[in-house]
This record gives structure tokens, sequence and C-alpha cells, in this order.
């Protein structure tokens, strides 16, 4: 199983430090076990199901069980330190905030942006619970003056086969990196979507990366990430139409924004992991 092979790769590699991957609690008790005979740290990169979907009986108990002897537990938004220091306290001071780095790559196309009337954008989209799919497609019916392109493996939902492409929108299906980059990269403006609390989209992320305009759902969460930078979109209230005719009226003004948060971010996101580092080295 991956449990063993995990352990048996730890005592071949004799870590000192170990970074983990927590959704659920396996694969850091992995890390913790081999921490009780040698010497190492443990670090826990909490995402937000183990603490919303995994932090029940009896994974409850486990989690405590980790958490108490892990070294540092890295939680990826404010929203979620608040909300993890509320549900589960005793941990705040082995907690640290840190979001995911704006993504780099060097070979990023050229960008290619339709110059035309109407606009392209990218619903970044990976299928997950938590993305309104449905209610987006029947949001964007009537939309005018705009393509829509929805990424993301289609089945894995039960999309029928007429609702793959409509007048203004298509499914693209799964994309190779280099293409799917090229797509972000020759749009007008993208789109993120989630209808829960405490995450992060990965989707934001690219838009920073790229400098785009973006759409993206207004929880908590996010309105303190991207403060006044993005236009947020309600899916259930407001009316799309007038929030690409916003994109199209403001698109260099939220170009200007998106390049200045890239920077900020990047910084900021730096100067983290400098503090994270000087951490991890007094504790070695």
């Amino acid at each position: 199983s991956n449990f063993i092979k995990s352990y048996f790769l730890f005592l071949e590699k004799k870590p000192n430090i170990i970074i983990t991957f927590h959704a659920h609690p396996f694969i850091t008790l992995v890390a913790i076990i081999y921490k009780q005979f040698f010497n190492c740290k443990v670090i826990a990169d909490l995402h937000s199901a183990a603490y919303l979907d995994y932090y029940q009986f009896p994974l409850k108990f486990i989690n405590r069980w980790i958490w108490e002897r892990t070294d540092i537990l890295l939680i990826h938004n404010k929203m979620a330190f608040t909300l993890f220091n509320q549900k589960i306290p005793g941990f705040s001071k082995k907690l640290f905030i840190l979001e995911d780095p704006i993504p780099e790559r060097s070979n990023i196309p050229k960008n290619n942006v339709n110059n035309s009337d109407s606009l392209n954008g990218v619903l970044i989209n990976r299928f997950s619970k938590d993305e309104p799919i449905d209610i987006f497609l029947r949001k964007i019916k009537d939309l005018e003056g705009v393509n829509i392109f929805i990424t993301g493996d289609f089945t894995k939902t039960e999309i029928s086969q007429e609702k793959l492409k409509g007048p203004n929108y298509e499914l693209t299906g799964f994309l190779s990196d280099d293409d799917y980059w090229e797509l972000l990269s020759n749009a007008n403006f993208i789109i993120a979507l989630t209808t829960i609390e405490y995450t992060l989209l990965s989707a934001g992320y690219e838009a920073i990366a790229l400098e785009k305009p973006l759409i993206i759902s207004g929880t908590n969460t996010l309105k303190n990430y991207f403060n006044d930078n993005v236009i947020y979109f309600d899916i259930f209230n407001d009316d799309i139409q007038i929030l690409v005719n916003k994109v199209r009226a403001d698109i260099d003004s939220l170009n200007k924004k998106m390049k200045k948060l890239k920077i900020s971010k990047t910084e900021d996101w730096n100067l983290k992991v400098s503090m994270l580092q000087k951490k991890i080295d007094v504790m070695s």
C-alpha cells in the first residue's frame, strides 16, 4: 500500500524534514510514525478537507493525535486560520498561514488576446462538487458579446452530450498543460467559481500569474485575499451580462490591477517563505 511504500521511502531517504499533503490524515500519519523512531521534523500542509470533511469521528481523534506531534501546521488563508482556531483550539502556536505561490511558467505562450468586439472568457473548472456548473450554464444562456471556454474533465459529471457546446460556450475537456496555458493566455478574462468558504481557488492564482481580469465568487475568503482587484460574482443573484460588460468597459484598469496584485502577492509570499524557513531553522 502507499502507507507502507511511504514509510520505506522515508527509511531509504532519511529526511530531516517531511512536508505532507494533509487532506485525509494517513499520509501525515506515516510521517509521524517515522518521527517517533528517527530524528526529523514534520510539517503538515493542511487542505480544507482536513478540518471540514475529515475532522469527524473517528478520524477526528487520529487527526488530533497527529497534529499534537506535528511541528508546523500550514494553513492556506486567514479565514481558515480563524475557523481552525475556533473549531479546533489548542494548535494556534503551530499554525502558519501560507497561501499557494503565484504560478511561474517560463514557457507561457505569447499573449494573443482577441481584440474584436466579442470577448473570450475561460471558466477554469474541475467539476468538483463546489463548482456550480449547471447554474452557470443556465446563467450564460442569453449572454451576448462573449465566448466562454469551460475547462476540465466533463466525463467526471453527468453533463449530457447536447450541453457540451452552445452558441456562446464550449466545454474543452481535459487539456494538456501547453494547450491549457495557451487558452488562458489568449483569453480576455478568467472566471473562477466556488460555493464554499475557506478555499482559495487555484484558478485565481493563475489569473494573477497571467495578469488577467478575474470574475470570481464573492466568498468572504476570496474577498479577503483579492480585495477590490477583481469582479465578484454571486452566481445565485447576479446578472453575468452586467459583469461581462463591466470587464469590457474597465479591461485596461483591471489588467493594471492584476499586474500590481501579482507583484504584491509574490513579494508577500516570498516574505512568508523566508519567515517559515527561519522558523524551521530554529527547530533544527
